[in-house]
């Protein structure tokens, strides 16, 4: 993963590269704004509740925030598979909204494809001559001309309570070994019925969304302190076994969790 700067020397970005496309990711979903391009070959790009894209050169496929989804090789071949994680807070500055504005899952533009390959290729080389100001410009027309304002949810008011309140708890428990029991006790609400809710709007259990957020955490503090000991790292957020930690790590972002805080 490499971390991309702006002037000001904040990060606004990551990329992440793999020359072979990983085989085995999980449904997941990122608290980032999320743009994927292949060099060549074909990808399946499924979504819950929404229409699976393909993703093939001169395509782009985004992923939104908290937008649960599951790519899957269609080929054998998959070379140069680019993802760039983009800071959602910078993402709403550029649209100047309140509120992140999802975008539209697939991008047909054969001239943004191949600015957005040539630039992320020289950020992988560690290319001195990146245009970050470029790739900024390339950010802001997607962001701009991309919006999707039809995204709109069919939960009813009660099921969008109990998912705020699942997610409170869940944020606030990230490290214990929480179950649907104590989660059920702590909002008042039936067991059953907090799993229906969550497969409706995420195609996931509340465990198996208990699970992606500790993903993410650990992501968070792995961009921020390279030094972190992974053993307590996989403690914090979580994990009483740091082999299932990578396991399940690598699951998400196709590689190790020591992989992935040695990138610069």
């Amino acid at each position: 993963m490499k971390k991309i700067y702006d002037n000001n020397g904040d990060i606004f970005a990551e990329l992440n590269h793999g020359k072979k496309y990983f085989l085995d990711y999980s449904k997941h979903s990122h608290e980032t704004l999320a743009l994927s391009i292949l060099g060549s070959g074909e990808i399946d790009a499924e979504f819950h509740s929404k229409d699976s894209q393909v993703l093939i050169p001169n395509k782009i496929v985004i992923f939104n925030p908290n937008e649960v989804h599951r790519t899957k090789s269609r080929k054998k071949e998959n070379v140069d598979y680019f993802t760039l994680h983009l800071d959602v807070k910078w993402c709403k500055s550029i649209q100047n909204e309140e509120n992140f504005i999802y975008l539209q899952n697939l991008i047909e533009d054969e001239i943004i494809y191949k600015e957005l390959l040539k630039i992320f290729k020289s950020i992988i080389n560690t290319d001195s001559k990146v245009n970050i100001n470029r790739l900024k410009t390339i950010l802001e027309k997607i962001l701009k001309e991309y919006m999707c304002f039809d995204n709109k949810s069919n939960e009813s008011e009660d099921e969008h309570i109990i998912f705020k309140e699942v997610e409170k708890y869940i944020q606030n428990n990230l490290c214990n070994a929480i179950t649907l029991s104590d989660i059920s006790k702590a909002i008042g609400y039936n067991e059953f019925y907090i799993i229906r809710v969550f497969k409706k709007k995420f195609g996931l259990t509340p465990h198996a969304f208990l699970i992606n957020k500790r993903i993410e955490k650990a992501r968070q503090e792995l961009t921020q302190n390279r030094d972190i000991n992974l053993s307590q790292l996989s403690c914090d957020v979580g994990f009483y076994d740091q082999s299932h930690f990578s396991k399940v790590f690598k699951r998400v972002f196709a590689k190790t969790p020591n992989n992935y805080k040695n990138e610069k």
